[in-house]
């Protein structure tokens, strides 16, 4: 998903290496913002239904970006 957004990106502009390398952690930085979300309104449908699997998974996502990264 990401290399194709990357791809259809440099279609309308440039995107220099140095930036493309800071991608993973918007979008991890974005799990954990929705995360934190999902905790804050946890009276709301939206966040029960994606509570407990999102966090689970977010907390894979993180893991493998600290392997990666940390």
């Amino acid at each position: 998903l990401l290399a194709s957004w990357v791809e259809g990106y440099r279609r309308v502009r440039d995107l220099p290496a140095e930036d493309e390398a800071e991608i993973p952690t918007f979008v991890m930085l974005r799990r954990m913002l929705l995360v934190a979300w999902i905790g804050s309104h946890s009276e709301t449908d939206l966040a029960q239904s994606m509570g407990v699997a999102y966090s689970e998974s977010t907390c894979g996502l993180c893991e493998d970006y600290l392997t990666r990264f940390g």
